[in-house]
């Protein structure tokens, strides 16, 4: 506190307050009243708005008085200052004393313009339930006061928590959407969809009929899309609305509502999965087929086996290879789910693909979910792999395995490893590597080993930099001689890229021998500017459990060679395979 005391700069100060707020709770009284003075310092607006937004979350740890003076310091700010601060306070509005939670529904009714009071509700919304009775009620009528389209924002805002309100104010709402026409109607639903199932029947089917009665397809379509997360815990009376719905659709929005609803289909009756299938059998155009049969990937394991055959003979209707991957990419996701004989057909499907880099990007689908594979459907997979060899096609199929690797068997397991081995490019190998880290150590440990001395031999300092931050992370699950190598390919690089590679394999250094871990502590040690040590020792400190940084494989570069990103230099991916993936969707 005294550190932060001695800083001059308002910035500087404002960055050590909202950081030493993080741990307010944590704080003696004296000292939390000495770090509200010297809140009460940073006059500027920027820096105290910025500063008030972020310890909104932390405001109610403090006595009442002190939070008093936190909060009454955004009265001298300007409006859109005002908004800044009451997105950091709304959220733990309920700590707050019911002086404070009538100032800010105060702040929101002194605004002058009305788009700023629009944006000031829709910011106060969700946390209104958190309000007294009567600040609830003094909320809902200022929105009734706006114009339409500042309704609309205050209103998206209020229907996110909808059900925090007491009824009558619930009912208010739902009014007023009811009120507005057709494209305002349909904006103001999507704020309503997520706590849908919390409220009264009625209101359900009232919001129900609301979304049934928008005019175009479209409209209806992207109040379907909010619905989409709470569909399946509706009555399955309005659950059959929703769906009767779809079938008045334009077919791009059919093939939409099919993606959209995809992730709640396996908690459906069975009757709406069936329907569900039946609407992308009816559709003509394959891209608007590729589109619905997206939504089905996650949901496959909760359909029954014959309409999952009826969405593999959708996918075998295909004949171009793009779609044929599209539908591979996407029912591959559940694979796992399908009975063997289907799963089976789904892989013969990828063999008769020509085009080795869209043969490749089915391969990855299905290679990242081949865990309940039998053995020889795994060993024919495996098989494509091995034919596609050392290049970009053969990268990419390499790349889908590293999600389920650990559960191929032994041997194949080899033959994976070997096909790692004979890539020429380090870049390549990287990539491989750093697709397969998570389960990497799922192997056995000679295979361990010899993925150990494939990133040994990387030659170039950026090479061998770049391997520590692929794999450093999970450094506490490899096999003792794989972790002793990472370790000497951290000591021989420089002193920059040593205090990278420190913050990366520190997290895991509980899990190592006391041999390895003195070499860590050597290696932090071993610095002599002040600051690296500092941030090396840093790096060897205790995470919180689980956290675990994964560092980017390369920075992408595109054809020209600028750098659109990432974390690493001198390193460059071929991005065709991406492409083809995004254009169509475009």
């Amino acid at each position: 506190m005294a550190l932060a005391e001695g800083l001059n700069a308002p910035e500087h100060r404002g960055l050590a307050v909202r950081t030493l707020g993080r741990c307010l709770k944590e704080l003696a009284p004296a000292l939390q009243e000495r770090l509200v003075a010297l809140a009460e310092g940073i006059v500027h607006p920027a820096h105290r708005a910025c500063l008030l937004h972020a310890l909104g979350a932390y405001i109610g740890e403090l006595a009442p008085a002190l939070q008093e003076r936190l909060v009454v310091l955004a009265k001298d700010l300007g409006d859109r200052r005002r908004l800044q601060v009451m997105e950091g306070l709304v959220e733990h509005a309920e700590r707050l004393t019911p002086a404070l939670q009538e100032l800010l529904v105060v702040f929101a009714d002194e605004c002058v313009l009305p788009e700023d009071l629009g944006k000031a509700l829709e910011i106060l919304g969700p946390g209104a339930g958190q309000l007294a009775p009567a600040l609830q009620e003094r909320l809902v009528d200022l929105v009734e006061e706006l114009d339409t389209s500042d309704r609309v924002k205050a209103l998206c805002g209020f229907g996110r928590r909808i059900d925090k309100l007491a009824p009558a104010l619930q009912e208010r709402l739902v009014d007023l959407v009811g009120a507005l026409d057709t494209s305002d109607r349909a904006e103001a639903l999507c704020g309503f969809g997520p706590p849908m199932d919390k409220l009264a029947p009625a209101l359900q089917a009232r919001l129900i009929m609301l979304v049934v009665g928008l005019s175009g397809s479209s409209e209806r379509a992207k109040a379907l899309m909010a619905l989409a997360e709470c569909i399946d815990r509706l009555a399955p009376q309005l659950q059959e609305r929703l769906v009767a719905m779809v079938d008045g659709f334009e077919p791009i929005d059919v093939a939409w509502a099919i993606r959209i609803l995809g992730s709640a289909l396996a908690r459906l009756a069975p009757a709406l999965q069936q329907r569900h299938v039946e609407l992308t059998e009816q559709l003509i155009e394959p891209r608007h087929r590729i589109l619905a049969l997206a939504g089905f990937g996650h949901g496959m394991a909760g359909l029954a086996t014959a309409l999952q055959q009826r969405l593999v003979v959708i996918a075998e209707t295909f004949n171009h290879p793009i779609n044929r991957t599209r539908a591979l990419s996407s029912l591959g996701i559940g694979l796992a789910a399908l009975t063997p004989l289907l799963q089976e057909r789904l892989i013969k499907l990828c063999e008769r693909i020509d085009d080795p880099h869209y043969r490749a990007e089915a391969l990855a689908s299905l290679g990242a979910h081949q865990e309940t594979l039998a053995l020889p459907l795994q060993e024919r997979l495996v098989l494509l792999a091995e034919r596609l060899g050392p290049s970009e096609a053969g990268l990419a199929a390499l790349q889908g395995f590293g999600e389920s690797i650990q559960c191929l068997a032994g041997p194949l397991q080899r033959r994976l490893v070997v096909l790692a081995e004979r890539l020429d490019s380090p870049q390549d190998r990287i990539l491989v590597l750093y697709a397969w880290r998570a389960n990497i150590q799922g192997l056995p440990a000679p295979l361990q080993e010899r993925l150990g001395i494939l990133v040994e031999g990387l030659n170039g300092r950026g090479w061998k930099r770049a391997a520590v931050l692929a794999l450093g992370a999970r450094v506490a699950g490899l096999a003792p001689g794989f972790q002793g190598r990472l370790i000497t390919l951290a000591e021989r690089l420089d002193a920059k890229d040593r205090i990278v590679a420190l913050e990366c394999l520190g997290p895991g250094i509980g899990e190592l021998s006391p041999e390895l871990e003195a070499r860590l502590a050597a290696l932090a040690d071993g610095f002599e500017q002040p600051v690296h040590r500092a941030r090396a020792l840093a790096a060897l400190l205790p995470m919180e459990p689980g956290a675990i940084a994964d560092y980017p494989p390369v920075r992408p570069h595109n054809r020209a060679g600028s750098r659109i990103g990432g974390a690493y230099d001198g390193l460059q991916i071929r991005p065709q395979r991406a492409w083809r993936r995004a254009l169509p969707f475009f």
